[in-house]
């Protein structure tokens, strides 16, 4: 079983509703609060744990770090239920990108296409990942890395159609996309409406 691992702490800032702007997203949500936290950022935790592979090495991270949700990329659809009893058991959780590196969707001309990412979630059918998203244990999908680093990089609406595609393969799984929220594209109605969330890192 083999998984992309990088160590890198994520701000986690709350975006579903929002106006994208050259200003810090802020939250819009109509509940009553003492202090927006969204507006700050709120800590989210490793990109990936190098050599953290079972229960017992995760719950370490977690109590020694206390962070309780994490990073990976993979797109090893039929091995990643043991990966994901791994994270169970150690009592984190975790976000994946589901659809693998950019290798995936990345057309002969160094574009990006939204078709072949979608073809990738679509291998995720017959996974049995819901029962983990069901449960608490998956938490996140970050529906795209490093969105600048195509020729052609993704839109606004593509980034909000990947969301609504992934909200409908997976009920219930938050949609992440990195980058922070001032330097994502502007929708054109200036709201985006499926991705939940943006992560930065630092």
């Amino acid at each position: 079983m083999t998984y992309i691992f990088i160590i890198l702490t994520l701000v986690f800032n709350i975006s579903c509703g929002q106006t994208a702007s050259s200003d810090s997203a802020s939250n819009n949500s109509t509940e009553d609060s003492s202090e927006n936290t969204s507006e700050k950022g709120v800590l989210y935790g490793f990109w990936g744990l190098n050599g953290f592979h079972d229960a017992d090495e995760l719950l370490d991270i977690k109590t020694r770090f206390g962070t309780t949700v994490f990073q990976v990329t993979s797109a090893y659809y039929s091995s990643v239920t043991d990966f994901l009893d791994t994270i169970n058991k150690s009592g984190m959780k975790v976000s994946m990108t589901m659809a693998g590196g950019h290798s995936h969707y990345t057309d002969s001309n160094g574009d990006f296409d939204i078709e072949m990412w979608k073809d990738q979630i679509d291998e995720w059918e017959n996974s049995d990942v819901q029962d983990y998203i069901d449960d608490g244990i998956l938490v996140g999908h970050l529906i795209l890395d490093d969105i600048y680093n195509f020729d052609v990089d993704p839109t606004a609406s593509e980034l909000d159609e990947m969301a609504e595609y992934s909200q409908a393969a997976f009920p219930g799984l938050l949609t992440i996309v990195r980058q922070k929220a001032s330097g994502m594209p502007v929708p054109n109605n200036g709201v985006y409406e499926f991705v939940d969330a943006v992560v930065n890192q630092y």
